[in-house]
């Protein structure tokens, strides 16, 4: 009989941080859940480290594939997986003693297909939330604010999906950066109800930032995310066509950020500052951005070599 909860954990040269993410799951106040560790290749000992931990823990199963990428590795955990609700988590992240049960939790009292809690950095920043509302809306409504960055993060992990709202539903293995965005804007349109808590349940190890810049030759891969969901939205769902613009004024933002503070991808320049041009003022006049996104847009006004410079030496 499988388990109630499938996690799966892409896994690629993380032997220094893998100890920490297994003893956050041994600690887990839910039990009835297993691991699906998915090695991609590593050509350090997180595969031995893998194998060792799965024959002292039954609730354990491991993959391993040729070096293909996250994306492909989660996918692989998914076509393994059975149990009717399926997570991730990231090999150097961990999650705290109640997250699986509080997941499940929101998932049984509101009947979500898709639950989500929230996140923290580093432990010490940890604060309790105990009475931290849950909230609920449709699936529609979820992808609004998604894109809007409005309460719903884009990440696969802190979420617990039903099993049949990702029956059709991969990461695209040929985009090596946003393809969590994409994975979750397609749960959510395919879900009736989202629920959420801003209670951190799951604490982020990773720089990410840090991580577009360490491969920063495919931030083009970015565009090619949001154009592939520009055109769902114009032929499934034109009334989010205000929410994908303003992420795509977001995402030319980031990419130009990074630009000016490490010098890298100079090809890609043009494109961010033609988006925002393009872009700014429908953001500027729509009702649902965030407050940054507009700042934004004021601080488009000067100049594509101010908003660099400004860029460059702030972090």
């Amino acid at each position: 009989m499988s388990a109630k909860i499938s996690v799966i954990i892409p896994i690629y040269n993380s032997a220094s941080t893998l100890r920490r993410c297994f003893a956050s799951f041994e600690r887990q106040t839910f039990r009835d859940f297993e691991l699906i560790l998915v090695d991609d290749g590593s050509t350090d000992n997180s595969l031995q480290l893998c194998d060792q931990y799965a024959e002292r823990n039954k609730n354990v199963r491991v993959i391993h594939q040729a070096h293909q990428g996250p994306s492909a590795a989660r996918n692989a955990g998914l076509l393994l997986a059975q149990s009717p609700l399926l997570g991730f988590a990231d090999s150097d992240d961990e999650v705290l003693p109640d997250y699986l049960q509080t997941l499940l939790d929101i998932v049984t009292m509101t009947h979500a297909d898709v639950a989500c809690v929230g996140y923290c950095f580093a432990k010490n920043e940890v604060r309790s939330a105990k009475n931290s509302k849950i909230c609920t809306v449709s699936g529609l409504e979820a992808q609004k604010l998604l894109l809007y960055q409005r309460g719903l993060d884009s990440s696969q992990c802190m979420k617990l999906f039903r099993r049949e709202v990702l029956s059709d539903v991969i990461f695209p293995a040929q985009f090596r950066v946003y393809e969590d965005l994409h994975f979750v804007f397609h749960a959510y349109g395919r879900s009736r109800k989202v629920a959420w808590t801003t209670t951190p349940l799951y604490i982020y190890h990773k720089n990410y930032e840090g991580q577009m810049d360490s491969i920063s030759p495919v931030v083009s891969d970015a565009f090619d995310v949001m154009e592939n969901l520009r055109r769902d939205i114009e032929q499934n769902c034109p009334t989010l066509r205000p929410a994908i613009a303003s992420r795509l004024f977001s995402v030319s933002f980031n990419i130009l950020k990074l630009i000016a503070r490490h010098r890298i991808d100079t090809s890609n320049e043009q494109i961010c500052w033609h988006n925002i041009l393009r872009l700014r003022r429908h953001v500027f006049f729509d009702p649902n951005v965030r407050p940054k996104n507009r700042f934004g847009v004021l601080l488009s006004l000067f100049g594509r070599r101010f908003c660099k410079t400004v860029f460059h030496f702030t972090k």
